[in-house]
């Protein structure tokens, strides 16, 4: 998100997280705008600066968008199917989401079988909670990053593990 927030000229680092995520999602400029509250006239050029940026990314989703639009299904990286009904922008957006957050999703469910005397608490897009011993909550986390995948296809797969104590946001 630094990177996005020098490249765009976003003052902020939450902004820049809110753009690079909502971007990457297929949202409209007016929905970043809305977001980011800032307005249309200067989230539309970075859009545009952002996708030449990184053309790869803009290409890749109007592939998916192309797919959906022929009635084909949409992938996870794991190859798991997904059609999408809907039609106009919405549509658009899920097309592209559904990769995305279905592979995250893909990876969590591996990860929330892998150790057998863990509890897994939940599990939400790229994101899982375990119940664990205290004293233990290292040795379960190295275990569950050394049986995890490091990559998914060609896409490598960066882990960061959080201790917790509380469900309160810190």
């Amino acid at each position: 998100h630094n990177e996005t927030q020098r490249m765009v000229g976003l003052a902020e680092r939450r902004d820049a997280k809110v753009f690079n995520f909502a971007t990457l999602y297929g949202a409209t400029a007016y929905t970043i705008a809305e977001k980011t509250q800032k307005p249309v006239g200067v989230i539309k050029p970075l859009v545009e600066k952002w996708r030449h940026a990184y053309p790869e990314v803009a290409e890749w989703q109007e592939g998916q968008i192309y797919l959906a639009k022929r009635g084909e299904p949409v992938r996870t990286l794991d190859g798991r199917a997904r059609y999408i009904n809907n039609r106009g922008r919405h549509g658009e957006n899920q097309a592209v989401n559904t990769p995305i957050q279905g592979t995250a999703g893909d990876i969590g469910k591996k990860a929330v079988f892998l150790t057998p005397d863990a509890k897994p608490l939940y599990q939400l897009h790229d994101e899982v909670g375990y119940l664990v011993p205290e004293a233990e909550w290292r040795d379960y986390a190295e275990y569950i990053e050394a049986h995890l995948p490091n990559h998914v296809g060609d896409v490598p797969i960066i882990w960061e593990r959080k201790e917790k104590h509380t469900w309160r946001k810190e």
